[in-house]
């Protein structure tokens, strides 16, 4: 039910990815947040974005540089058009530095409620077993608000590439193709 408006990246094949699908792209540094907030008109009812892992990543060499600014970027930038969600996803290890945690006191200065959980993936859909974090915030919302309906939507088995391929195989896709 939702209807994509705007999307932002920097990177020459993300971008094209994009524009191929058909929506509304910008490349454009979000270091320049003026820039990207005069992008969007309106106040959107949600923003979502996952700022750039490296710096977080176990693949990475985890320190805070120039990929780790971003993070509190982003955190201003929905501080400043106010949705009434957003969403923030990310590597696991991403609430453990510093960045991270300006942010968090950036979206709690500016009254959102949230919910910080960890997910594997593969519980929600994604023929992979990937670990990410996610914090879903809310205008004045309690904080947590949100933990159970995660904790609920998860499958009790993991996908897989071969549930991927033969729906037929994952039982909770079972009564859909009877």
């Amino acid at each position: 039910g939702m209807k994509h408006s705007v999307s932002f990246e920097i990177g020459d094949a993300a971008h094209d990815v994009l524009v191929n699908t058909g929506k509304q792209v910008h490349k454009t540094d979000l270091n320049d947040i003026a820039n990207t907030a005069f992008l969007i008109t309106g106040r959107p009812d949600i923003i979502a974005g996952g700022p750039p892992c490296q710096d977080f990543s176990k693949a990475g060499n985890r320190e805070e540089k120039t990929n780790a600014r971003l993070t509190p970027i982003y955190a201003m930038t929905i501080a400043v058009l106010r949705p009434e969600w957003f969403i923030f996803e990310n590597v696991d290890r991403a609430p453990y530095y510093r960045s991270y945690q300006q942010a968090r006191s950036t979206w709690k200065r500016a009254g959102y409620g949230l919910t910080e959980v960890y997910i594997d993936c593969s519980h929600y859909g994604v023929p992979q077993r990937r670990i990410r974090f996610l914090c879903i915030g809310r205008l004045g919302e309690r904080d947590g608000f949100l933990e159970s309906a995660i904790r609920d939507a998860a499958s009790p088995s993991p996908m897989t590439v071969r549930d991927m391929l033969n729906p037929r195989r994952h039982p909770e896709d079972q009564e859909l193709l009877e």
